[in-house]
């Protein structure tokens, strides 16, 4: 830790001394460390190239440095105190503060930013010990890249196709214009003109056609009841579920399912 600490404020290697290890806890004979940290030049040369690639959204890079970054042998044998522990931890939360920083430049949102970094030093520092450090070191680098993908594969979907996406994603739920604004940060007012202007239907139209294709994969794959199909897809009642059924189906979700069953029976005759 002492080689970690001279290395992370001076940037340059520190001097190749031995180092002893003293137990606090137990009164015995400290341990010798005569072989210092391995490599731990590489690996923040390897961290900083596997950030750059991150910010690239480069996969391929972005793995290879990860993988150089697991092949570090970043401790001493000797250490087998808890001083390790504390060590990789602190290794970890270094990697996590360079992706924070870069993530913010890279223009991802503060908010996500900074609950992947919560998150993400929470989840560390709640380990009593730290079984799989090459694991954390993929896992967390990941969490970003993931995140950062996303927002930017958002940015080039235009408004309507947001929508979309979220009624497809929510269409079992009781979904308000209200919720769409806040989710997708567009005005409450003009969701339904930028959905119409594409799709030539209002959103609450086009919410009922997903629940009523909804309603028919049930009716027709699960014995469910249509109260129960009703109250699955959040309709205010089951009346109302089978009246608006109708109206778009001519039948009821009865005579649905009914009609459904007697054709494949009369496939199986035939």
């Amino acid at each position: 830790m002492a080689k970690l600490t001279y290395f992370l404020y001076t940037k340059e290697s520190a001097p190749n001394w031995n180092l002893v290890i003293y137990n606090l806890n137990e009164i015995s004979d400290p341990v010798q460390q005569v072989q210092p940290m391995k490599n731990l030049h590489a690996f923040h040369r390897y961290a900083n190239k596997m950030v750059d690639y991150f910010a690239q959204l480069d996969d391929k890079k972005f793995k290879l440095y990860i993988n150089k970054m697991k092949s570090c042998q970043v401790f001493g044998d000797a250490l087998t105190t808890s001083n390790v522990i504390r060590g990789e931890k602190d290794i970890l939360i270094d990697i996590i503060s360079k992706l924070t920083d870069r993530s913010e430049k890279e223009g991802l949102p503060f908010e996500k930013d900074v609950f992947i970094q919560s998150v993400s030093v929470q989840k560390i520092e709640l380990q009593a010990n730290i079984l799989n450090f090459s694991g954390w070191l993929e896992e967390i680098p990941y969490a970003y890249f993931n995140e950062l993908k996303k927002w930017r594969e958002n940015l080039f979907i235009d408004k309507a196709e947001k929508i979309e996406r979220y009624l497809k994603i929510n269409s079992r739920e009781n979904i308000k214009l209200k919720d769409i604004s806040n989710e997708l940060e567009i005005s409450e007012q003009s969701l339904n003109t930028i959905f119409k202007k594409k799709y030539g239907t209002t959103i609450k139209r086009y919410l009922t056609q997903l629940k009523i294709e909804n309603a028919k994969e049930l009716l027709t794959t699960t014995e469910l009841k249509i109260h129960d199909i009703s109250e699955y897809l959040s309709f205010v009642d089951e009346s109302y579920f089978i009246s608006t059924f109708n109206k778009a189906c001519g039948v009821t979700p009865s005579k649905y399912r009914q009609n459904y069953i007697e054709k494949l029976l009369n496939k199986k005759s035939v």
